[in-house]
């Protein structure tokens, strides 16, 4: 039978207890089991066989879990607040298993999936993890009140972050792949059709899975430059340059590892629906002569001109400016990166007008090594990259783009990249996107 994975397992779902890490996977095998009977197969029997499994192993599971924490948090308040999270899953299991009785079996299971996939990723990332990591610390001989200061601490900063991004990036994925379910439900009978949405199904879990491998590389690269630079910085007899040099390596991988959560939270945002504008009266040529000011060291540094041209009318105009210096800096910075000589150019021009709005074109161009014409079409998808070779051949985690795209989407416009590379890249490329801005007097 095809399948299709609804919740993709990944490593960071560990908590470090082999035996409830097994029983978590088992249970997203199970999942993932039902949806791919959902999407391909449909068969009501079977559909029943998988959920009753799932349910029955689900409470094994429970049970499992508890008697873990009962022996290392007998009446703890943390073992009742475990066991009340296990007990309402279950109360809103069964109420979706008595509504087969009033609905289609198909919509039950569907809505089964979607909060078993929510809970799951939510229950074992914040609350499993986090008995868990009481757990260990008891087991490493620790008293109970200072297991539970670790645990707090192992759930803050930087673990804090990954998991608030994982749980957008697999609530994203779920609501994605319930999609597909539906469309594969209703095309099934058509043989070619269901080909291509298994070709794609499966190209976008590949995309997803070098995306999380990536993001885990790139998140922990600036994170270990903070943590070892700030150990050094506790030796003893240090000279201040030293000193110096271990504090910038600091500044700098946080800057870098900062950028790179704003970029993912963007990017989860704008795939959510959830990001709005701050819409304000702006001066787009105020804009890219701040732009050429902060940049032009930089560009310059790498022996390269940086160039900014303006083709506008009279008014000034209105929308969300720091997005926008945003959606330039991501072009920019890249230009920056693929281009070893030659100049870059920023722009902007009024493409067209209405009586109350403008549509305005940003472009970055350089004489970088271009876009073959192959990789174009995948090139602002979330989650691709036109070639992972170049990632790390010039570092950089492959995000700017699609949050370039999102950002244009919700201006009212759209991107584009033009490139003379053709087949062979090489020859530069102008990035752009265009926007629906508001006109003022």
């Amino acid at each position: 039978m095809n399948s299709i994975d609804i919740f993709p397992w990944d490593d960071n779902f560990n908590t470090g207890l082999p035996t409830v890490d097994a029983q978590h996977k088992r249970l997203v095998q199970l999942l993932n089991l039902l949806a791919s009977h959902v999407a391909f197969n449909s068969d009501i029997p079977q559909l029943n066989v998988i959920l009753d499994e799932l349910t029955d192993y689900t409470v094994y599971h429970f049970q499992t879990e508890e008697a873990i924490w009962h022996q290392y948090l007998p009446e703890d308040g943390l073992e009742l607040k475990h066991k009340e999270t296990h007990k309402k899953f279950v109360d809103t299991v069964l109420r979706l298993r008595r509504e087969q009785n009033t609905k289609p079996i198909e919509q039950v299971v569907e809505e089964a999936l979607a909060f078993l996939a929510r809970w799951l990723a939510s229950h074992i990332l914040e609350t499993d993890r986090y008995m868990a990591y009481a757990v260990l610390a008891l087991q490493s001989g620790l008293p109970l009140d200072a297991a539970k200061q670790r645990a707090n601490e192992q759930m803050t900063g930087a673990t804090r972050a990954l998991i608030d991004i994982i749980l957008s990036i697999y609530e994203t994925l779920s609501v994605n792949t319930l999609q597909l379910m539906r469309e594969l439900a209703e095309r099934k009978r058509n043989e070619e059709a269901l080909i291509r949405a298994r070709l794609q199904a499966e190209s976008a879990n590949i995309a997803k899975s070098h995306f999380l491998a990536n993001m885990s590389h790139e998140i922990r690269t600036p994170l270990n430059g903070i943590l070892g630079m700030a150990e050094l910085l506790l030796e003893p007899g240090l000279a201040e340059a030293e000193k110096d040099e271990y504090a910038r390596t600091i500044i700098d991988s946080g800057q870098t590892l900062h950028a790179l959560l704003g970029d993912l939270l963007d990017l989860s945002q704008v795939e959510a629906g959830k990001l709005e504008l701050e819409l304000a009266p702006f001066d787009p040529r105020q804009l890219m002569r701040e732009i050429h000011a902060a940049f032009v060291d930089p560009v310059e540094k790498k022996g390269l001109r940086l160039e900014a041209e303006t083709h506008l009318g009279a008014n000034q105009y209105r929308g969300d400016v720091d997005r926008l210096r945003q959606m330039i800096f991501n072009l920019l910075s890249n230009a920056i990166k693929f281009t070893e000589q030659g100049h870059i150019r920023i722009a902007v021009r009024e493409v067209d007008r209405q009586e109350q709005s403008a549509t305005l074109e940003f472009s970055v161009a350089d004489t970088g090594i271009g876009v073959s014409d192959e990789k174009r079409a995948a090139l602002f998808q979330p989650f691709t990259q036109a070639d992972s070779s170049l990632t790390r051949q010039y570092g950089g985690a492959g995000l700017g783009l699609s949050v370039v795209r999102g950002l244009a989407q919700l201006m009212g416009g759209h991107v584009g990249v033009e490139s003379t590379a053709g087949s062979t890249p090489g020859h530069g490329a102008r990035f752009w996107f265009h926007i629906r801005a508001g006109l003022t007097e």
